[in-house]
C-alpha cells in the first residue's frame, strides 16, 4: 500500500500539467511509497491526453474523469473515495513542489506526532501574489494551529492524516469555485491536537498564470461567495466553543475583506437579482446575529463593520443603500454625531451606526532633532470620515512598562483631498521621556467617545532620512525595522557609526556692555566644560544650569567663540558668536 496519495485536480492545464505531475513522479522516495491521483473535470484541451501518457510510463499515477463541475471541490472528493494512502497531499494542476517535499513532510509527521504538515510556498512565474508567512517564521514541532499563527493559512497544500479526513467524514463543497478548501482545513485543525510546518526553506511552487486563467484570478459572484462565508462560520461554530478564540476565528469570514463584506458589498448590488437579495440578506442575518459580538466589531474595518451591523439590526433597505453606494464607487459618509458623542452612519432609512472606529493613516513628512527636543510633522487622515478630530495627539509610550507621554498635536494645514486629512506638528522635550528605555511613536485621533490610534512612521515610499540621531545621554531617536519611530531614553546602547550624534546648541546670545549672555541647549550629564575663546585664549566659563540640559552663563565681552567639550576632551560644540 502506498504511504502518500497525491491528489491533483486538473482542468485545461496543457501548458502546465507534465512539469506538474512530474514534480511528484521524481519525489526522492521509492515509487511504491507514492500513488498519483488525477481526475480531470471535463478538460477541453490535450490535458488528458497528457495524463494518459504519463500514466502508461507511471504505473503509480492512476488517472480518472468526470464532467465539468467548475471547481476543485469534485475532482478532489473523487480522488479521496479512491486514495489508498496513510497520507494525503494536495497538489494544484499548475504548482509543482521540490524533490524531497514529501519525504520532509512525512518525516516531519512522523517525528512529531502532528496529523497535518505544512510546508512553506514560493511564487512561481510572473505575477507575484500574497502568501502565508506568519507560520513559516520559524520551525514549528506540535504546535497549536492558532498560536502558530497556521490558522491564516487555509489551502490545501499540506500533508493531511488521511484517517482524520475520514474520521470526520470530510469532503470539499462543490456550490462554489473559489475558497472551498477554507472550511475543509478549518475542520481539520479544529480536530486535531497539534499541527507541524517546515519552514527553513520552498517546498511548494505557485504558479501565477500569466494569462489570468487560474480560478482564484475571475470574481466570485455574492451568492457564492456567501457560501464560503457560510461553509467557515458554520465549521468553527460546530467545533469551536465560544470565546475569545473562536472570535479569532470568525475574523476571517465575517469583517474581513473575504468576508460579509465581499457578498453584501459593492457585489450584493452588481452579482445578485432584487429578488434574490432579501433571500440573501435573510440568511445574512440570520448567520451573523449569532455570532456578532464588539470583539468581533472591534477587530473590523470601517466598511465591514456598518454592513454587519446593518445585517444584524434587519435593515435591508439601508443595506441595499450602503451597497448600492459602494458599488457606484461613493463613499459611506461617516460624521460625528454629538447624540451619540461618537462618529456614526446614518442611513435615509433607520436607526444610525454609532460608536465607529476608523482607520487612521499616519505618516512622518519630516522630522527634526535638536539638542533638547524632537520636532515631528505627520499627516494624518481617517478614510471615510466627514469631519476633523477633535483632538490628535502624539503619544509616546514606554514598550516595557506602558508608561505614557502624551503630547498636543498643532495643525499646520488641512487636506484639500481629504475632509478628515490634516497635517500636524507636535514638539517633544526629551527629559519629559523620564524613564530610561524604548519608547514607541503613535498618533491618537478622537471624535468624542470614538478613539482610534495608529503606530507613527514612515511610509516604504518615503525619502525622508531614518538616520539614528542621537543626543548624548539624553535621547537615542530612531527608526525599527518596520520604518516606525521610537526613541531611547537615557541611551545605553552603542550606536553604529552611521548614527548622527546632535551637539549642544546655543539657543540665545544677548550682547551686554561688558558681557554677554548665552543659553545654550542640549549640555550632555556629565564632566562637559564651557570655554569662551577670547583672542585665542580658552577662559572658562561657569554657568547656571536652566534645567538638565540648558545652561545660563555670562561670557567676556570680547569673546568671539564658544567652545564646549566633553568628558573626554571632544569638542561638542563649537560656535562662533556674532
Amino acid at each position: 500500500m502506498p504511504s502518500i496519495s497525491v491528489i491533483v485536480p486538473v482542468y485545461n492545464c496543457e501548458n502546465y500539467i507534465e512539469e506538474t505531475l512530474l514534480s511528484a513522479l521524481t519525489q526522492d522516495l521509492p515509487a511504491q511509497d507514492i500513488e498519483l491521483i488525477v481526475v480531470d473535470d471535463g478538460s477541453t484541451d490535450s490535458t488528458p491526453r497528457i495524463v494518459e501518457k504519463l500514466a502508461a510510463a507511471h504505473q503509480n499515477l492512476r488517472s480518472f474523469s468526470m464532467e465539468n463541475s467548475g471547481s476543485a471541490g469534485a475532482p478532489r472528493n473523487l480522488a479521496l473515495d479512491h486514495a489508498r494512502g496513510e497520507w494525503v497531499f494536495f497538489l494544484d494542476a499548475d504548482d509543482q513542489i521540490e524533490p524531497d517535499t514529501l519525504r520532509r513532510l512525512r518525516e516531519r509527521a512522523e517525528a512529531s506526532g502532528s496529523e497535518i504538515v505544512l510546508c512553506r510556498g514560493g511564487n512561481m512565474g510572473d505575477t507575484i501574489r500574497p502568501l502565508p508567512v506568519m507560520v513559516f517564521r520559524k520551525e514549528r514541532i506540535a504546535e497549536d494551529f492558532v498560536e502558530s499563527f497556521a490558522y491564516r493559512t487555509l489551502a490545501s497544500w499540506k500533508l493531511i492524516r488521511r484517517s482524520l479526513i475520514e474520521r470526520l467524514g470530510l469532503r470539499f463543497p462543490t456550490n462554489y469555485a473559489i475558497g472551498e478548501d477554507q472550511p475543509f482545513n478549518m475542520s481539520l485543525y479544529l480536530n486535531t491536537p497539534h499541527i507541524s510546518a517546515l519552514s527553513d526553506k520552498v517546498y511548494y511552487w505557485v504558479r501565477n498564470r500569466e494569462d489570468g486563467t487560474n480560478v482564484t484570478a475571475r470574481r466570485q459572484p455574492a451568492d457564492e461567495e456567501f457560501a464560503k462565508v457560510r461553509g467557515l462560520i458554520e465549521a468553527i461554530v460546530q467545533y469551536c466553543e465560544p470565546g475569545p478564540r473562536r472570535d479569532l476565528l470568525l475574523e476571517r469570514p465575517v469583517v474581513d475583506g473575504g468576508g460579509f463584506r465581499s457578498v453584501f458589498g459593492a457585489k450584493f448590488i452588481g452579482t445578485v437579482t432584487p429578488e434574490r437579495r432579501r433571500d440573501l440578506f435573510e440568511q445574512g442575518h440570520a448567520l451573523l446575529k449569532g455570532v456578532w459580538n464588539e470583539r468581533l466589531r472591534a477587530s473590523g474595518t470601517l466598511e465591514s463593520v456598518i454592513l454587519c451591523e446593518l445585517i444584524v439590526a434587519g435593515g435591508f433597505t439601508a443595506l441595499e443603500e450602503a451597497a448600492q453606494s459602494l458599488h457606484d464607487f461613493r463613499q459611506l459618509e461617516v460624521r460625528y454625531c454629538s447624540e451619540s458623542d461618537s462618529l456614526s452612519y446614518k442611513p435615509s432609512q433607520g436607526e444610525s451606526v454609532t460608536m465607529l472606529l476608523p482607520q487612521l493613516e499616519c505618516s512622518i513628512s519630516s522630522l527634526s532633532v535638536i539638542a533638547a527636543k524632537t520636532v515631528v510633522t505627520v499627516d494624518a487622515r481617517a478614510g471615510w470620515i466627514v469631519d476633523q478630530p477633535s483632538t490628535v495627539t502624539l503619544v509616546w509610550r514606554h514598550r516595557k512598562t506602558g508608561q505614557e507621554h502624551v503630547v498636543p498635536c498643532t495643525v499646520v494645514n488641512t487636506s484639500e483631498e481629504f475632509s478628515s486629512g490634516a497635517t500636524y506638528t507636535s514638539k517633544t522635550t526629551h527629559t519629559a521621556l523620564d524613564e530610561s528605555g524604548d519608547w514607541d511613536a503613535y498618533i491618537r485621533a478622537s471624535w468624542g467617545l470614538s478613539i482610534v490610534e495608529q503606530r507613527l512612521g514612515v511610509t516604504e515610499e518615503s525619502d525622508l532620512d531614518t538616520t539614528t540621531r542621537v543626543v548624548p545621554s539624553k535621547a537615542g531617536v530612531y527608526f525599527t525595522p518596520y520604518r516606525n519611530l521610537s526613541i531611547q531614553a537615557k541611551p545605553r546602547t552603542k550606536y553604529s557609526h552611521n548614527a548622527r550624534m546632535v551637539s549642544p546648541a546655543v539657543l540665545h546670545v544677548e550682547r551686554g556692555l561688558r558681557r554677554d549672555r548665552v543659553v545654550v541647549a542640549g549640555m550632555p550629564e556629565g564632566a562637559a566644560q564651557v570655554f569662551a575663546i577670547v583672542s585665542d585664549r580658552r577662559v572658562p566659563v561657569t554657568g547656571v544650569s536652566v534645567d538638565a540640559s540648558t545652561f545660563y552663563a555670562e561670557v567676556p565681552r570680547k569673546t568671539t567663540e564658544l567652545l564646549v567639550e566633553g568628558s573626554h576632551g571632544e569638542v561638542l560644540l563649537k560656535r562662533a558668536l556674532p
